[in-house]
């Protein structure tokens, strides 16, 4: 769903031009007939792909009525941000969609349907979550609006291409308040009563921030983004619900589908270097379930990754020994050594003494404290989402 900020990648592909329908969102169990759809025209434009779904840019076209039906609209987005992202993109492209990959990823689309949709009945959704406009629930289609990059992008074509010291005081600068948003955003998403289970660069989008930065991209050291997450396919609720919920087209394509919002094949999903090392023990008899936790832990080795300009695991000589290490859980121990974490905790601590947070509220030793707590070895050390956003207050 992000795009770099230099031009996008085209890849030719058969969605090219389609036209895809989809309910409209509004109803928290996407009960059988819409009372509305809306079009979309899905361009060639690849912006992601993943092991359940490819991502392509798309254009709205006209909202047809349903003869002798009342339109429903999805909530109103703010008109700062849909102004901000229309300014990003040519030819109106301001939307994404996300297409089943396979027939069992049709399931995976759907589940996550549900997971945003219950999401975004609770308050304060907008400001943490990437914004769901509908589905189509006859080929599992996501509609999602789109955004200009990923944490990810960010890392790689922004911070990493910083001279050392230049890095080093814009991370300073960012480091407080972007952990204070992503932090918050968590334990409000724990609060909802559900377990992202994939949290990593690439799944945190950067929504622009309006009105737009006039400094020069090279020199900037304000972050002119607000962090969402993204990408809930592997999310599951904190509880497994005891009531079913219809879904659309009564997901007849999934037989393992018993209606409740966790029936997704891909709650396994993840990425080694982000996954907490109970997830992945090769014993099966003591593996354990993706967790609030699991969710902090996540959080932290993603945190670790923006300020190193990589996954701490990034120079193991071979894929073998970085599984080895990520199963482990030692990411602190993997960048002991480095001075770009060195001196960015350096920076925060004395900033911290000086009473100079960076606008982060409980200051950059706060925020380096809780990376450590966050990627402890044992799950019931680390720090609690909701903790941890208490101290950055």
């Amino acid at each position: 769903m992000a795009t770099p900020p230099t031009s996008p990648q085209t890849t030719p592909s058969k969605s090219s031009h389609k036209v895809v329908s989809v309910s409209l969102f509004g109803s928290s169990d996407f009960q059988g007939v819409p009372l509305s759809s809306e079009y979309f025209e899905v361009s060639s434009t690849r912006l992601g792909s993943g092991a359940w779904s490819d991502v392509f840019a798309a254009s709205s076209l006209e909202t047809k009525q349903d003869s002798g039906l009342d339109l429903l609209t999805p909530p109103a987005t703010p008109t700062k941000s849909t102004f901000a992202r229309n300014t990003c993109f040519p030819r109106g492209e301001i939307y994404a969609v996300k297409k089943p990959a396979s027939r069992s990823a049709k399931a995976v689309n759907i589940a996550e349907a549900k997971i945003l949709t219950h999401l975004h009945q609770i308050k304060g959704h907008e400001k943490y979550l990437v914004y769901l406009r509908g589905i189509d629930p006859t080929s599992g289609h996501l509609v999602l609006d789109r955004y200009p990059l990923s944490l990810e992008d960010y890392i790689n074509q922004d911070l990493n291409k910083r001279a050392r010291e230049a890095r080093t005081t814009t991370l300073m600068t960012i480091l407080p308040t972007l952990t204070k948003h992503l932090v918050t955003g968590l334990a409000w998403i724990h609060n909802a009563g559900i377990i992202h289970a994939d949290i990593k660069p690439s799944n945190i989008l950067l929504e622009a921030v309006f009105p737009p930065s006039t400094e020069p991209s090279s020199t900037r050291t304000s972050f002119p983004y607000t962090p969402l997450y993204a990408d809930f396919s592997a999310s599951l609720p904190t509880h497994p619900p005891t009531s079913t919920t219809a879904t659309a087209n009564d997901d007849k394509d999934n037989d393992n589908d018993n209606g409740n919002v966790d029936a997704n094949p891909a709650t396994a999903g993840g990425t080694w270097d982000f996954l907490a090392p109970e997830l992945l023990t090769s014993d099966p008899s003591s593996s354990s379930r993706p967790s609030p936790r699991s969710d902090i832990y996540a959080l932290g080795v993603t945190l670790l990754s923006l300020i190193v300009g990589h996954s701490p695991y990034a120079d193991a000589p071979n894929v073998f020994l970085r599984r080895k290490l990520a199963r482990l859980g030692k990411p602190m121990q993997c960048i002991y050594h480095d001075e770009r974490f060195e001196a960015v905790a350096r920076g925060l601590t004395a900033a911290a003494a000086r009473g100079v947070d960076g606008g982060g509220g409980g200051g950059g030793g706060v925020v380096i404290a809780g990376i450590k707590r966050a990627v402890e070895r044992k799950a019931e050390a680390r720090v609690e989402a909701g903790e941890w956003a208490d101290e950055l207050l």
